[in-house]
């Protein structure tokens, strides 16, 4: 087997299981399966920090304009 392009890793026989027919479902192979799975959680990451970057920018917008005596919507209550 060539090291440089495969390696080999250990988990649970239950997860070797459900990947296997995630794999036969979907026509692939398990390697091809793990690399998709592995490409849609780096994506949902990213979607997900985007959001929280998207919160955070709100929120910093909020304290801001506090910050320069003008009222913000959650303060005027």
């Amino acid at each position: 087997m060539d090291t440089t392009k495969w390696k080999c890793g250990l988990g649970p026989i239950g997860v070797y299981w459900k990947i296997r027919e995630l794999a036969r479902l979907e026509n692939r192979k398990i390697g091809g399966q793990l690399e998709r799975i592995y490409d849609e959680w780096v994506e949902d990451r990213r979607r997900e920090a985007a959001v929280l970057d998207q919160g955070e920018n709100r929120a910093a917008g909020e304290v801001n304009s506090d910050e320069d005596g003008s009222r913000s919507a959650s303060s005027q209550g």
